[in-house]
């Protein structure tokens, strides 16, 4: 029976055909499994990858008929070896891009933040999360950091760890979950997969630099007494 099944495989046209078209159909899957799954990590919809789906599909319900009689009335040989040609040609192009270049960020204000998100619409209940944040934070913390008064904190929120850790822009520690620049009033983040998650790391950013503005301050303008009390110390040890 298996002699019979695989009797087709003596003949070499039939060999190299079969081994031609596995090898096709691997490559195919491959691509779709990993597109699919790009549309899905960074649109975060399910809607979209159905869209994506649907869009590639498309072209063989419309040009299919069109595409066997061109088949019928030229040599299928070199129009095969010509399309075969373009699809590798655009994967490899595709696969040997550089990395990520400049973020196009979309920007949603409130009356404390201005947060700057790579998604269409920032993470929900972030905005409103922050603000609360800066609610009791202000309360406890604003007399070491007077310019909360009067500046906005720039929040920047990824939509993936490989987005976030783009070495064209903030550069942050391969380890990290996020990063804050106190010169710059800026707090760099990812989304994660829980909200929770993702206010826990924008509230331990905001603290650095709430204490980090103090310390900043105390460094440049040191009291008197504190001065003198060094001075002394420094006299003392010295003797």
């Amino acid at each position: 029976m298996l002699r019979r099944v695989f009797k087709a495989f003596h003949y070499r046209d039939f060999r190299l055909q079969w081994i031609g078209a596995c090898t096709s159909s691997i490559g195919t899957w491959m691509q779709r499994m990993a597109q699919s799954w790009l549309v899905l990590e960074l649109s975060k919809s399910p809607s979209m990858l159905g869209l994506d789906a649907f869009l590639g599909e498309l072209p063989i319900v419309l040009f299919s008929l069109y595409g066997g009689v061109i088949a019928d009335r030229v040599d299928r040989r070199p129009l095969l070896l010509l399309l075969a040609s373009g699809l590798l040609g655009g994967a490899v192009r595709g696969s040997c891009e550089e990395g990520p270049g400049q973020t196009e960020w979309k920007t949603t204000t409130s009356p404390h933040f201005l947060v700057y998100h790579e998604a269409p619409f920032a993470p929900p209940g972030v905005v409103l999360g922050l603000e609360k944040l800066y609610g009791r934070l202000r309360l406890d913390l604003s007399m070491f950091a007077p310019w909360m008064e009067k500046e906005k904190v720039k929040v920047y929120i990824y939509r993936s760890r490989n987005t976030y850790l783009n070495p064209k822009e903030f550069n942050p520690p391969s380890w990290s979950d996020g990063i804050a620049f106190l010169d710059r009033k800026i707090i760099v983040s990812f989304e994660q997969k829980g909200r929770r998650k993702l206010t826990e790391i924008l509230a331990h950013e905001m603290t650095h630099l709430l204490f980090e503005s103090y310390w900043e301050e105390a460094r440049r303008e040191p009291q008197p007494g504190r001065q003198a009390r060094r001075d002394g110390g420094g006299l003392a040890r010295r003797i």
